[in-house]
Formats: C-alpha cells, sequence, structure tokens
C-alpha cells in the first residue's frame, strides 16, 4: 500500500506535537518543583503515564500493523465455524427432554403463581392459561 507523502508528514507532526507536549509538560513540572517546596508527587506520576501513552502512540502512528493481527490470523478466524451463532434458533439446541423439563417447571411455576394470588387476580391468570391451551392445540 502506497502513502501519500502528506500522510506521512500527517503523522510525523502528529508525533512531533505529542512529545512537545510531554517535553513541554515535563519542563513545566521541573521549573515548579524547583520554585516550590510543595508535594509534587502526583504531577509526576502524571509525567511518567503521559510519557508511555506518547511512547504508545507513536508506535501505533509510524509503525503500520504492529499492534494489529496478521492477516493469517483473520483468514483462520473467519474459516472456523463460531461459536455464537445468534442466527440459529436456540431452540434447535434443546433436546426433547430439556424442553419437557422446561414446561414442567413453566407449569409448576403457574401454579405456584395461582395459589399465592389473591381472589382479583385468579380471573386473569385463568384465561392466560386457557388461552395458551388453546394455542398449543393448534
Amino acid at each position: 500500500m502506497v502513502q501519500s507523502p502528506w500522510v506521512a508528514i500527517a503523522k510525523y507532526i502528529v508525533v512531533g506535537l505529542i512529545w512537545i507536549g510531554v517535553l513541554t509538560f515535563a519542563v513545566v513540572t521541573a521549573s515548579t518543583s524547583a520554585l516550590s517546596s510543595s508535594n509534587l508527587e502526583p504531577l509526576a506520576a502524571i509525567g511518567i503515564a503521559a510519557f508511555i501513552t506518547a511512547a504508545i502512540s507513536t508506535g501505533v502512528i509510524l509503525v503500520p500493523g504492529a499492534f494489529s493481527k496478521s492477516d493469517g490470523d483473520t483468514a483462520a478466524r473467519t474459516s472456523e465455524k463460531p461459536k455464537n451463532d445468534r442466527s440459529a434458533d436456540p431452540m434447535s439446541l434443546l433436546t426433547p427432554d430439556d424442553l419437557d423439563e422446561l414446561r414442567a417447571e413453566m407449569k409448576q411455576r403457574l401454579r405456584e403463581r395461582m395459589l399465592s394470588a389473591g381472589e382479583g387476580e385468579l380471573t386473569p391468570l385463568d384465561s392466560l392459561l386457557a388461552e395458551q391451551e388453546h394455542k398449543a392445540r393448534r
């Protein structure tokens, strides 16, 4: 892939600005520490973090593909069958025994809900059960 010379120039300008900012911060921190006797440990920690960030960003900007996976890895990954296929029907993964067990659990929960419900709540639940039985017969 051939890059335009302007892209390369822009990359070097960005890297230069990053390092100018880090060095300016270091000079300001050093001059402040020489003039005052206050605790400057937080500024030193920020300076170290800025230096590490500048080094990593320089590598990312100037070395194309240094932090990306190779083409062989992506080709091998795409040829494998995905483990979590969202297009597959989740019900197709269950065995008939699992389905029977789920149905029994749902019926048990409905029974418990009916027994624990107040008198006014039973009518809608009865109609819901009748509707579900009607749908199951179709």
